[in-house]
């Protein structure tokens, strides 16, 4: 089972000073906050959603707009919200000359098309979305995208390409920096390994798949076991196919 993740940016929201403003932003945020504590499955996710976006924009603040629309299209699971909110997204973007909101609208666009397996287009819009993150000079989420691209020819059977993808982020992510960077070596170390899986490199699979349980002690103990799960089943998928159905 490959397991593509949602890479989700964290915005850093201007400060506003006057009375007015503040009293304003604290509505915002009071029903944002409800909206996040809101489950998906409930009948009033919607219509809080909407509430909010109505709020944002009646006070036409910008930030406050692609704050919904980014929390929509990561918390949406159809292909058909996801790509109206990116499009919103993308259109709010370019309006405002706000490199990182399209960048945020093109990954939700090709997370969408993933959903509906068109990957040749999901593929489209995250080069395009690469190609603007390179001019950011931002590493991680640079090597973030770039993981997410190899998953991508991971699903199109391109697997000489995602594996020299994932040899790349894994090799960024394994310095360690901070506990998203374990999480991202753990997904990329564990897909580098299935690659070579279906490379018929059986012997640099495993290599792979036991290089990752020697670094598990990094987990926090809420996040070790499904991430143990997951390498487990990469191995049994090895074993399996050694021959080896007792193990």
């Amino acid at each position: 089972m490959i397991l593509k993740y949602r890479l989700i940016i964290l915005f850093i929201f201007l400060t506003f000073f006057s009375t007015s403003a503040q009293k304003e932003t604290s509505d915002f945020e009071q029903l944002y906050a409800k909206l996040e504590n809101t489950p998906f499955s409930n009948s009033n996710f919607e219509s809080l959603l909407i509430q909010a976006l109505e709020l944002a924009n009646s006070e036409k603040n910008e930030i406050e707009i692609a704050q919904i629309y980014d929390w929509a299209i990561n918390v949406y699971t159809d292909s058909k919200s996801i790509l109206y909110y990116s499009n919103l997204y993308e259109e709010l973007g370019k309006k405002s000359q706000n490199k990182l909101w399209i960048i945020r609208a093109l990954q939700g666009k090709a997370y969408a098309y993933t959903l509906d397996r068109n990957y040749n287009q999901s593929l489209i819009y995250e080069l395009e979305a690469l190609h603007l993150i390179e001019e950011l000079n931002q590493p991680y989420f640079f090597y973030s995208s770039l993981y997410s691209i190899g998953t991508t020819k991971l699903y199109m059977g391109q697997h000489k390409e995602a594996l020299e993808i994932f040899k790349k982020t894994t090799d960024y992510f394994e310095a360690f920096k901070n506990y998203n960077e374990v999480l991202a070596y753990f997904n990329s170390k564990r897909l580098e390994a299935l690659c070579y899986f279906y490379l018929n490199d059986i012997a640099l699979a495993q290599e792979k798949i036991e290089a990752g349980f020697k670094e598990m002690h990094r987990l926090k103990p809420t996040d070790k076991p499904l991430e143990i799960s997951y390498f487990k089943l990469t191995q049994a998928m090895i074993l399996y196919k050694q021959g080896q159905y007792d193990k």
